[in-house]
């Protein structure tokens, strides 16, 4: 199947679901709260159910590539298994529709443009290059804390701040930011210091050997410090456009998701005191 086919299934599969959402999920919400909506938030309504979806797909085909069939041990640089373009070809076809969608908006923030073009981009780029793969596809396992992110705003929309649901879908939140995307750029970067094809150890740490027992071992921190020389030199031997993306992707994106989790831990501890304050009431 070419990939242009993929993304094209792609982009029409996402947008029957958000039509089937409008038709047959929204109806059944509390029209009350609905009509209380913005246009914006009306429309958000039905795309919801395709970005869960989505974060489904993606967030579950990344994390059987990289951690059950283990498709980049040893090689995070040039190995590009022929999944990876349904990988991505998928999600560039769900980008092209939650773009669609947004022009159907009064208004959209700028970030998310920003976001949206940045994904389309990076998609393109590594079905063209088809190098360092190891790096986005990681990070597309983070987009599984989507769904409890969506979830929240579900029940903030239709007025259900007050149940027991919004408190479980406010910890699995937390939980979800704390234990996936908070951790998601050190281990990229540790898992990328383990596997990244290195040469025999005797040419690697040539100069850093001790002797012990008339038998050669490298020095703990040479040895370290010869796998992160050897780690950016492979970097610099990318195409530059890919070299940069990928710097951008661990740098930005562990700073925004440092950034993201200490918001939604935040929101978390707020909303138990605002429940312990009302109980000394």
């Amino acid at each position: 199947m070419s990939t242009l086919l993929i993304v094209g299934l792609s982009t029409a599969f996402y947008s029957l679901l958000h039509f089937a959402s409008e038709k047959l999920i929204v109806p059944r919400f509390n029209q009350i709260a609905v009509s209380k909506l913005s246009k914006n938030d009306r429309i958000d309504l039905s795309e919801k159910f395709p970005s869960c979806v989505n974060s489904i797909v993606v967030g579950l085909f990344s994390f059987y590539l990289v951690f059950i069939a283990r498709v980049f041990d040893n090689d995070i640089f040039t190995h590009y298994p022929p999944a990876l373009d349904v990988l991505f070809a998928g999600l560039l076809g769900y980008t092209i529709y939650d773009s669609s969608v947004m022009f159907l908006k009064p208004k959209e923030e700028p970030t998310i443009w920003i976001h949206h073009l940045v994904v389309a981009f990076g998609c393109i780029m590594e079905m063209y290059y088809r190098q360092a793969a190891f790096f986005p596809t990681m990070f597309c396992v983070t987009e599984i804390t989507v769904i409890p992110t969506n979830l929240v705003w579900y029940l903030q929309r239709l007025q259900m701040k007050n149940t027991k649901l919004y408190t479980k879908a406010l910890i699995a939140r937390a939980a979800a930011f704390l234990f996936i995307r908070l951790p998601i750029a050190p281990f990229v970067f540790w898992y990328a210091l383990d596997n990244q094809g290195l040469p025999p150890i005797e040419t690697l740490v040539s100069g850093t050997l001790a002797t012990a027992n008339n038998t050669m071992f490298p020095e703990p921190s040479a040895y370290f410090n010869e796998k992160i020389s050897t780690l950016f030199m492979r970097f610099s031997d990318l195409p530059w456009i890919v070299s940069l993306s990928c710097t951008f992707n661990i740098l930005a994106l562990g700073l925004l998701n440092t950034v993201w989790t200490v918001v939604i831990v935040g929101h978390l501890y707020k909303h138990f005191s605002s429940k312990q304050h009302a109980k000394q009431m």
